[in-house]
């Protein structure tokens, strides 16, 4: 069914917790989109959750390349062409129970098992994001923030991840060692 005024009712609609991403953004939103433009080998800086100016720059790398238009920021249009690649935005909810994550996502569906279908693999993609650990390892100075590295071995927990934070530690009893927080890219 058509509106009256002959304007069509399947314009995308799009999440309100990414919008206006910008330089004053901080978080887990402005950490999801620091990984996803790791992932697209655009952005090389630490996932800090701060928007600064390399992710500034990176932003509008990723808008250049997308032939969008270029502001730095992340707004509807940048949402709209990140999504086309796999980014899915994440929000706090406090209302929502539990540890307050909510998916927020709006999508064109044919059915309910359509819906239920995409829904699903949004989610999947979205924990994706969500899978973080630390180790430590004898003294590698190549594990840096924004470095990629390979876990194996680690059945569902294989696959590439960020390193997000680092610290180098020089002892008498334990020799040099690394400490590690990444997250999955």
């Amino acid at each position: 069914m058509r509106p009256r005024n002959g304007a069509s009712n399947l314009a995308p609609a799009l999440p309100s917790t990414i919008i206006g991403l910008s330089r004053k953004s901080k978080g887990d939103q402005v950490r999801d989109w620091q990984r996803f433009l790791l992932g697209q080998r655009i952005f090389a800086g630490a996932v800090s959750g701060t928007f600064d100016n390399a992710l500034d720059r990176a932003t509008r790398i990723f808008q250049t390349q997308r032939k969008i238009q270029i502001d730095g920021d992340v707004g509807p249009e940048t949402y709209g062409e990140s999504e086309k690649l796999g980014f899915v935005a994440t929000a706090a909810d406090p209302g929502a129970g539990g540890s307050g994550d909510v998916l927020r996502k709006t999508m064109r569906c044919e059915s309910n098992a359509d819906a239920r279908e995409k829904a699903a693999a949004a989610l999947r993609a979205a924990n994706r994001l969500k899978v973080k650990g630390t180790f430590d390892v004898p003294g590698n100075q190549n594990l840096v923030a924004g470095a990629k590295i390979e876990l194996t071995g680690m059945l569902r927990m294989s696959g590439q991840y960020t390193v997000d934070k680092s610290a180098h530690r020089m002892t008498r009893s334990g020799g040099y060692t690394t400490s590690c927080e990444v997250a999955y890219v």
